[in-house]
């Protein structure tokens, strides 16, 4: 049984603790970076039985700038207050991109629940036809509590 510099023990013989973290990796810098953009595309990749991609990304790095706005009224804490100023422009940005409701156009409500409604809708620049679901999050959370 051998014992790394953190004091645990594993069963390798092998003793890594010489090695760097990135002399670690069975792979090249180049091949690294492929894989983490890969990760990152859009569309989802499967990573240990979980869906990934870069919207989950985009909708954490959101999550934390709102959850540091937060803590920055009370705790005026100078790194998150850096922090959300760095990421604002880049946040800001990624919602003038992302797909609103007002890109469509509501062309028949095809079915209500309790709490929300799916609609068929037309994009209003290609004329596609798709089911929007939009949901009460207020709602839902009232119901969860």
């Amino acid at each position: 049984m051998a014992v790394d510099q953190s004091g645990a023990t594993s069963d390798s013989f092998v003793n890594t603790s010489l090695c760097s973290p990135v002399d670690r990796s069975p792979f090249t810098v180049e091949q690294r970076l492929m894989q983490l953009r890969t990760l990152l595309t859009i569309t989802p990749t499967l990573f240990d039985g979980r869906s990934l991609n870069c919207e989950i990304f985009l909708d954490v790095l959101s999550s934390v700038y709102y959850e540091c706005q937060r803590v920055i009224a009370t705790t005026r804490n100078k790194q998150q207050q850096r922090f959300c100023e760095f990421i604002k422009p880049f946040l800001d940005r990624i919602q003038e991109l992302q797909l609103k409701a007002s890109d469509f156009e509501q062309l028949k409500i095809i079915g209500r629940g309790a709490f929300g409604q799916v609609a068929l809708v037309k994009a209003k620049e290609s004329g596609c036809i798709y089911a929007m679901k939009t949901l009460n999050k207020l709602e839902m959370l009232k119901r969860a509590e």
